[in-house]
């Protein structure tokens, strides 16, 4: 529990990963993108944990089967790489701030004097994902 962005102000973790988001969407340079889809390992990598690597796996997975797609599509190559970028770099920053754990992001919110009704939405939204995917694992396991 020593880890640096454990301590971090899990209101500083919602607000980093929109903000990378953000920044990637303002550019088709793919260079740029590269740099932010870096950025958004090494996050995801101070935060390590058992589903770290299960998670980097599936979102290169995901990106090839875009940059196929894409290319079959008939979209140049530079185009297919950048849309692939934009989808990595989304699906790392969700991948780092499911694991926030709720108890911490509620603690978080309250401090910063959220209403509660907002709050609540914005767990649900924020939870989603996380509850999704434990679902359809659930739902495998049983078929």
């Amino acid at each position: 529990m020593n880890k640096v962005l454990y301590r971090t102000h899990p209101v500083c973790k919602l607000i980093i990963c929109p903000f990378l988001v953000a920044l990637s969407f303002t550019t088709w340079d793919n260079r740029t993108l590269m740099l932010l889809c870096g950025e958004a390992i090494l996050l995801l990598l101070l935060d390590f944990d058992s589903s770290t690597l299960k998670g980097l796996v599936s979102c290169t997975l995901v990106t090839c089967a875009v940059i196929v797609f894409s290319l079959l599509l008939k979209k140049s190559m530079t185009v297919s790489v950048g849309m692939a970028l934009h989808i990595s770099i989304m699906i790392l920053m969700a991948l780092f701030t499911i694991r926030t754990p709720v108890a911490d992001l509620l603690r978080g919110l309250q401090t910063c004097r959220i209403p509660d009704s907002l709050m609540l939405g914005f767990l649900v939204v924020f939870r989603f994902a996380d509850v999704l995917r434990s679902e359809l694992y659930s739902i495998y396991q049983a078929s």
